[in-house]
């Protein structure tokens, strides 16, 4: 008993050495279909480690999947799809969600939690040292977990897969919706101000 005390204390002292002081493992929030996504702090902030891949809002009610890329392109309510249309996709690297789903009052992100805003998103970039060299380092932090899942279009075309990884940000006490891109070529990470309310997205929560 007394060795395994010992065992136990000695891992929790080299996982604590491996983390930096302000990025660490944290625990499990789960959607209100039963998804469980690991969560990381970095910062003061609490991340989601994984895309959000729920196909109901928080109160229950279903979101419109939508496979069509005629549909896709003219669809003016929330609305989901997965890249390709290839389900063995999903658990990897979540669905995909046009900004209607965002913004929508039944809201998509599960309770006590967000879509990540783009204060959020501002604040990350700033921890890790500005736009130049953030995208880097999300690229190396494993525990963030970052997917080159690519996008859908506001046309409905899928493009991308492996080489970028998008995220839809809400306009927090911004006016502007945005999108966050890191490419894989690059290391810089992107917010732009104006995109397309039927681009296909992943998306990122954070903790109220």
């Amino acid at each position: 008993m007394k060795n395994r005390i010992i065992y136990f204390f000695v891992l929790t002292v080299l996982l604590q050495i491996a983390c930096s002081k302000d990025e660490f493992p944290s625990g499990t929030v789960v959607d209100i279909e039963g998804n469980r996504y690991s969560t990381v702090i970095i910062g003061e902030q609490e991340w989601m480690a994984e895309n959000l891949r729920t196909s109901k809002y928080r109160n229950g009610i279903s979101i419109e999947k939508v496979t069509s890329d005629e549909i896709w392109a003219t669809y003016t309510k929330g609305a989901y799809c997965i890249y390709n249309n290839e389900t063995n996709v999903k658990s990897e690297n979540g669905l995909l969600y046009n900004y209607h789903a965002i913004i929508d009052s039944n809201n998509i992100a599960p309770a006590g939690w967000h879509v990540s805003s783009r204060d959020d998103w501002e604040k990350l970039i700033e921890f890790y040292g500005g736009i130049d060299i953030a995208g880097e380092k999300l690229k190396n932090n494993k525990m963030f977990n970052l997917k080159y899942s690519g996008f859908r279009s506001y046309e409905g075309k899928y493009i991308y897969s492996g080489r970028s990884a998008d995220w839809w940000c809400s306009p927090g006490t911004s006016s502007k919706r945005g999108h966050v891109s890191i490419f894989y070529i690059f290391d810089h990470i992107q917010i732009y101000n104006s995109t397309n309310e039927e681009e296909g997205l992943a998306i990122r929560c954070v903790k109220d």
